[in-house]
């Protein structure tokens, strides 16, 4: 296409003047994190980006099955019609056939990691594209790590140099060394790697191996592993999960049933569990979506009336409070904003009577929170000692990491809006329920047994860890819980 010719011709001439310059597009939601910045945007993961100068449609052109880009200011674009793309404009790259469906982005914020729980998409829950679920679509990822990819038709230099700032050149089967300043085929079927200097003769680069972690403490055969699964990204994460948590980050019980509900057809097979919460004080749009007496008075209330048989239970996913979110301001450390009603402050006897209520009704309960103990809520010690104390809860998940592929033994601070709570993984002894860390994989890692793998590496640095500092209740993980930021 004519436009296509016109838009490789200046993206060539760009790209010389901006050679060695980072990424400009940056990812704007949703968040799921409040610590490390990420520093690598995914165009091709159907989430919202922002356009900086100097950007065309070719940056997509890496991502296999994008039909055009949708555009809060261009509408639809980067298509047959037109490609025109503004700076400052906020767009998704779409798939197959479901029409654009833009609304006004309310908060213009930068993608940030704070675990899995802890996501609050920066737009409404149902303005993010269905298509990828609906459609199945292969969304062709590009390797920046030196392993070998497959090249798709209409693939072109510049769009890998786009997507691996840092590379100097591709290595292909066919085309040779390639993607240089003398030369830039590319073969459809091809298979290239990225080099950062290595001669194209050497090969791609190893598959990097496991160290495997003590046999005295790593995980067993028997190892149970479930999944956490966001409504807006289905896509199942390890083979044959002992759990699915339904995750949309909703706290009132009938917004997480009914997205839930939505999504339900599209679920990794396994038992199903229903989480409630997760999400920062406010949403993007405005309005309290914390943890306070008035929603743990509407789930008591409302458990028996609704029809939660499809679910083995309910997953509390403990971050924000009322009274951690007042505390908060002025400023924005659990996503607060002022002028927010966020009603009373629930009591950790609440939680506990929440608890019971669930198992009286059948079903199991599950709790987590950020590494240690909830991070903004204003009595987290308290709730921390409930919990663990509890009959009624089975499993205990502590977020245990601080990037994506790892393990930490981090904690979270004492700060106001936690109450100065002081909470240790020691504290955790005399703990009811198993005990199950959640962790986060790599990115883009959609390989299930190679997740499978990441999982129990992390699992056998957790019990190593576990086995060093004595902490028995962590020692006798029977498990862990699987979440991936995108």
């Amino acid at each position: 296409m004519a436009w296509r010719t016109l838009l490789l011709a200046l993206a060539y001439a760009a790209y010389a003047k901006r050679e060695g310059e980072e990424s400009s597009l940056v990812q704007v939601g949703p968040p799921e994190k409040k610590f490390a910045l990420q520093e690598e945007v995914d165009h091709c993961s159907g989430n919202a980006f922002e356009v900086l100068s100097g950007r065309s449609c070719n940056v997509l052109q890496a991502c296999s099955g994008v039909t055009r880009v949708c555009c809060q200011k261009e509408g639809e674009t980067c298509s047959d019609v037109t490609s025109k793309l503004t700076p400052g404009d906020l767009c998704y790259a779409a798939y197959g056939e479901a029409p654009c469906n833009l609304r006004a982005f309310q908060d213009k914020e930068k993608l940030e990691d704070v675990g899995p729980m802890q996501a609050f998409p920066s737009v409404p829950w149902d303005w993010w594209p269905k298509a990828l679920t609906q459609t199945g679509a292969s969304v062709h990822k590009v390797t920046c790590d030196g392993q070998p990819f497959r090249v798709v038709s209409g693939d072109i230099c510049y769009a890998y140099q786009t997507a691996c700032p840092n590379q100097k050149f591709l290595c292909c089967k066919q085309a040779g060394q390639t993607c240089t300043a003398e030369k830039s085929s590319l073969f459809a079927e091809d298979t290239c790697w990225s080099s950062t200097g290595r001669p194209c003769d050497d090969g791609p680069d190893p598959e990097p191996t496991a160290t495997p972690g003590p046999t005295t403490s790593g995980p067993t055969p028997s190892m149970k592993v479930g999944d956490w699964i966001k409504t807006w990204s289905t896509h199942q994460l390890t083979p044959d999960p002992w759990m699915v948590i339904c995750f949309s980050g909703y706290v009132k019980l009938s917004d997480a049933m009914g997205e839930c509900q939505r999504t339900k057809s599209l679920m990794p097979t396994g038992p199903l569990w229903l989480s409630l919460g997760g999400g920062n004080c406010d949403a993007a749009i405005g309005g309290s979506v914390t943890w306070s007496q008035e929603v743990l008075e509407d789930l008591m209330a409302s458990i028996t009336t609704v029809d939660l048989s499809s679910y083995e239970g309910i997953f509390f996913d403990l971050e924000t409070n009322s009274g951690g979110c007042s505390l908060s301001l002025p400023g924005n450390a659990c996503g607060a904003k002022s002028g927010t009603s966020y009603g009373t402050s629930p009591s950790a006897q609440l939680f506990s009577q929440a608890y019971d209520a669930v198992k009286a009704i059948g079903l199991k309960v599950g709790v987590s929170w950020s590494y240690q103990m909830p991070y903004c809520m204003d009595n987290a010690a308290e709730i921390v000692q409930v919990t663990l104390a509890s009959d009624a809860v089975s499993i205990v998940s502590p977020q245990m990491y601080n990037g994506g592929g790892t393990f930490t033994s981090q904690e979270t601070a004492p700060a106001a809006w936690n109450g100065n709570s002081h909470v240790s993984y020691s504290d955790y002894v005399n703990v009811k329920g198993g005990v199950y860390p959640s962790y986060t994989l790599y990115n883009q890692q959609y390989d299930m047994t190679t997740n499978l793998q990441n999982m129990e590496q992390m699992q056998s640095a957790m019990l190593s860890w576990a086995n060093g500092q004595g902490i028995q209740s962590f020692m006798d993980s029977p498990g862990c819980l699987a979440y991936q930021n995108s």
